[in-house]
């Protein structure tokens, strides 16, 4: 009976807590979102971090979270096609025989998903674009090996 009792609690907490909630969807960042933790929650200890930014840094290059102006943005191209989407559209049965496609690999706490979710992808349309006869799981080790100083550090 006490095992259940914190999964009854955080639902009642939850379920208290709903309709005060409701509606009020903002992204909430820096000294805001640390006066909202503070005032709806009692878990854990909110304050600022100064290692922070470094991390921040570390995690992404700054350059990177500016929002390009929408002058610089490529034009959207319209081929024509009224043509309606599918009901439903399923990879692995359209290209039966490649088996990557299905297959999804264990990123786990990877700070380089970006390679891993690119190989994937590059190993299915490798099999589509040759007429399912190349089926090949392409490496994201491969792709991560070029990285260093030169492109960024990853």
């Amino acid at each position: 009976m006490f095992r259940t009792a914190p999964i009854f609690l955080l639902i009642a907490v939850a379920l208290a807590n709903k309709d005060e909630a409701a509606g009020k969807d903002e992204l909430l960042t820096g000294p805001a979102l640390l006066e909202h933790l503070k005032k709806h929650q009692n878990l854990f200890q909110v304050g600022e971090s100064p290692e922070a930014e470094k991390h921040w840094k570390y995690l992404m290059d700054p350059k990177y979270l500016v929002v390009p102006d929408d002058k610089d943005r490529m034009p959207t191209q319209v081929d024509g096609n009224d043509e309606e989407p599918p009901e439903s559209f399923d990879a692995r049965v359209k290209w039966p025989k490649c088996d990557t496609i299905g297959f999804i690999r264990d990123q786990s706490n990877c700070g380089s998903c970006w390679a891993v979710s690119a190989a994937e992808t590059m190993s299915d349309r490798l099999c589509v674009q040759s007429g399912q006869t190349i089926i090949r799981n392409l490496s994201d080790t491969d792709v991560l090996a070029c990285c260093g100083r030169p492109c960024g550090i990853g």
